[in-house]
């Protein structure tokens, strides 16, 4: 927040090479029935900055929201989140069991009662991507998960088959990766998990990333120099200087008085 006022502050928001923030997206190719296989889900969404009022007051949208377990994935809130000591004061004792699936011991782990050790990136076959770089990478398996751990897919599949929820999680990695992302309009885009695996890299956002960040400086370096050029011009006379300025003056002297006897 700090840093996102201080650019306010300079007017530099949404300057090419100046502005703040990141570009978080996975595209629009993905199957939204995938994660709603149901229809929409009406479970709750709870923000991380107001869990801890839900977790005091067991009230969320004006309905009970008894929580008494945290399963927690692909974060880090006792290190990374808004008042740590919310989670390490209030939210992690509040609770019943508090799991922790990852692949290193973070902070959050040293406070969970059972930690699933998750394979690591170059164990599996995923998609990632990262802020501003508006393209989806391919990641390869290049060896098997060693020892006890497993990808997140497999560890939460093998829960669900334990709660009488196994068929609406009966895929691998590779058959997710599929479900969500060979759509028509992955097609169309060329964005599908096979275009993927061939080119290992595809834009979200059509045309050559280097070549439109240099077009833009340019842009933005002529741009820079039309303004020092017309703020210069602005502050000379036009050419030829000397001559046009003198005859200004002389025009001026000439018509002043006249002017003033009327």
């Amino acid at each position: 927040m700090a840093g996102l006022t201080l650019c306010a502050l300079l007017g530099n928001l949404g300057k090419p090479g100046a502005s703040y923030g990141a570009y978080w997206t996975y595209g629009i190719v993905n199957n939204p029935t995938y994660t709603a296989p149901n229809g929409p889900s009406t479970g709750f969404s709870i923000q991380s900055v107001d869990f801890k009022n839900v977790v005091e007051t067991g009230k969320f949208g004006g309905e009970d929201a008894p929580i008494k377990m945290l399963w927690v994935y692909s974060a880090n809130p006792v290190n990374t989140h808004t008042d740590t000591h919310a989670w390490t004061d209030t939210i992690i004792p509040a609770m019943d069991y508090v799991v922790v699936a990852d692949s290193v011991m973070t902070d959050t782990a040293k406070y969970a009662d059972m930690v699933l050790p998750i394979a690591q990136w170059f164990e599996l076959e995923e998609v990632s991507n990262a802020g501003q770089t508006s393209s989806l990478n391919y990641n390869e398996k290049a060896i098997d998960p060693l020892y006890e751990s497993k990808p997140d897919p497999q560890i939460v599949s093998e829960l669900a088959q334990k709660l009488g929820l196994g068929d609406y999680f009966s895929l691998d990695n590779g058959g997710i990766l599929k479900e969500m992302m060979d759509t028509p309009i992955g097609a169309a885009l060329g964005q599908t998990v096979e275009d993927l695996r061939e080119k290992k890299q595809v834009r979200v956002v059509p045309g050559d990333a280097e070549r439109s960040l240099i077009s833009r400086m340019k842009t933005a370096r002529s741009a820079r120099r039309r303004d020092a050029s017309n703020s210069t011009a602005r502050t000379r006379c036009p050419a030829p200087p000397r001559r046009r300025c003198r005859r200004r003056r002389r025009l001026k002297s000439t018509v002043w008085p006249i002017g003033s006897l009327r």
